[in-house]
């Protein structure tokens, strides 16, 4: 994956993966102004919640997908369409959307998290910028073919 997409400057500058996620896809789509209410509002949602459930970069990306999409004038059902669109990629290609199956191999055996782990960062990478693509794919095509 490139080091350079929009969400590792924020990724790089310790934000977690819905922050560096939501705010990448708000700057690809020029939304800079709403990036300034979205990056504190995410602080909550990396890590799954901090529990392993839904991963912060999905979590990201629908808050950003529907913030972008809603001030080009797509309707709610729409916006919601693409979601699901998106859910089942994201399923396709990770088999999940949860940070603890994502992050499995991180687990101690107790069921303890090890962010200490050297690798942890690169996987957490990986699984930004997989995501990152792929929402913002969804985006642009849906705006390339009906606005």
């Amino acid at each position: 994956m490139k080091k350079s997409l929009p969400p590792m400057k924020y990724w790089n500058s310790e934000s977690n993966c819905a922050q560096s996620v939501s705010c990448g896809l708000l700057d690809e789509f020029n939304l800079k102004a709403e990036k300034e209410i979205i990056h504190p509002s995410m602080i909550n949602l990396g890590g799954g919640f901090g529990e392993g459930s839904i991963c912060g970069a999905n979590s990201g990306s629908m808050v950003a997908m529907g913030l972008i999409l809603s001030n080009k004038g797509v309707d709610k059902d729409k916006i919601q369409e693409l979601r699901d669109n998106f859910k089942e990629i994201i399923l396709e290609k990770f088999n999940s959307l949860r940070c603890k199956d994502y992050m499995e191999e991180f687990y101690t055996e107790d069921g303890i998290f090890d962010w200490d782990r050297d690798d942890r960062h690169e996987k957490c990478t990986e699984i930004v910028q997989g995501i990152f693509i792929e929402a913002k794919k969804i985006i642009e095509d849906y705006l390339v073919k009906f606005t």
